[in-house]
């Protein structure tokens, strides 16, 4: 094995062991989402009311316009 395939291999490894920790961290990080959300729900905020009013209104639309084109149907 020549100097320039020793630094290729050494690279490679470095690479590779990057990967591998990138993996562990996400891993970790899905592993503290899943405990947070079985912990169970936090108190509401006024954002989560904000969002939660956003989707009601996001799917009266829809209703409205499902019902408006079955009526434009007949």
């Amino acid at each position: 094995m020549g100097g320039h395939d020793i630094v290729r291999a050494s690279l490679v490894a470095h690479e590779l062991h990057l990967e591998r920790e990138r993996q562990m961290r996400y891993r970790h990080h899905l592993a503290e989402a899943r405990l947070r959300q079985a912990e169970g729900f936090d108190e509401p905020t006024w954002f989560d009311g904000i969002k939660a009013t956003a989707r009601f209104l996001s799917d009266a639309a829809r209703a409205a316009v499902a019902q408006r084109r079955m009526i434009e149907a007949n």
